[in-house]
């Protein structure tokens, strides 16, 4: 895992949401930054105090708290865009894509909460054994 450069992230999120557009483009490169900046080593202790089913990159916290302020005043300022942007980061099976999506669903403008709480809805829904509905 690299060190975090403020100035460089600031950089490498700017150029993410010139991406906005072109959300799978988006998430493609939004991927790599987060392989980038991931911690690859295996730590054994430290993955037994976490429960998440999902892999996860486990990048340093100032970079998700980065693209969540970003990615977040983009939403807001163009919440279809942020909607789409959101289902398809849930999509993606790694812990932080999907705290990027409930993020980005948070920072919504009100008007936009009818179609968040039906994806919300519909998102844990999914995850839930057939017996249990």
């Amino acid at each position: 895992m690299p060190a975090v450069s403020l100035s460089k992230l600031k950089t490498q999120v700017d150029l993410l949401l010139r991406l906005w557009q072109l959300p799978q483009e988006l998430v493609k490169k939004l991927a790599e930054m987060l392989e980038y900046y991931s911690d690859q080593l295996y730590q054994a202790a430290e993955q037994t105090r976490q429960t998440p089913s999902l892999p996860a990159y486990r990048v340093p916290a100032v970079i998700l708290r980065q693209l969540e302020l970003e990615l977040g005043r983009a939403a807001a300022a163009d919440p279809q865009q942020g909607l789409a942007l959101a289902e398809l980061l849930w999509q993606q099976n790694f812990l932080e894509m999907r705290q990027l999506s409930a993020s980005i669903l948070g920072d919504l403008p009100a008007a936009s909460f009818p179609a968040v709480i039906r994806h919300l809805s519909a998102w844990s829904s999914a995850d839930l054994p057939s017996d249990v509905s």
